[in-house]
């Protein structure tokens, strides 16, 4: 069974450098996630400053593009990628991590959404962006599970500043 995977975040902080990169990956992310119609339902405000990769052993996901069952089943890597001038994302915050699965493009909200996995108290690892997100420091609130995913979306968020 395939279905489309797409990875966000909603943090902020990048180099010069690569910024305008950055800033065109996070708004593809936008559209990815509009034409998805995961927003805004069931995501109401999502105004994304940094991007989270997602890697499934050594092949990291493309934003909607389909993946098998089987290719989901290990628990992914993370990173985090700070994009713009917001001070939201530090190397030495705690973030939490979801992910959910929004069922198929059209169905209905009105009962929620599917939680695969929350993890909280996550810190990031490197010296520089992109950081590892270590979900081993963390508190497993839903352990990882690769079941039958429609859409699923991660999120990232700071616990604190």
């Amino acid at each position: 069974m395939l279905f489309k995977t797409s990875a966000i975040i909603a943090l902020a902080i990048a180099p010069y450098a690569f910024a305008q990169n950055e800033a065109i990956q996070l708004q593809s992310i936008i559209a990815q996630f509009k034409n998805a119609k995961l927003t805004p339902d069931p995501i109401t405000a999502f105004n994304p400053t940094a991007l989270l990769g997602v890697t499934y052993g050594s092949s990291p996901i493309d934003p909607g593009k389909p993946q098998t069952v089987d290719d989901v089943k290990p628990e992914p890597k993370l990173t985090l990628t700070p994009v713009g001038s917001s001070s939201d994302v530090s190397a030495s915050a705690t973030y939490t991590v979801a992910m959910i699965d929004a069922d198929y493009v059209g169905a209905s909200q009105a009962e929620g959404q599917t939680r695969h996995w929350l993890v909280n108290g996550v810190k990031a690892t490197g010296t520089s962006a992109p950081w590892t997100l270590d979900t081993s420091t963390g508190t497993n609130i839903t352990p990882y599970g690769a079941k039958l995913f429609h859409r699923s979306g991660y999120s990232c968020r700071r616990l604190s500043y």
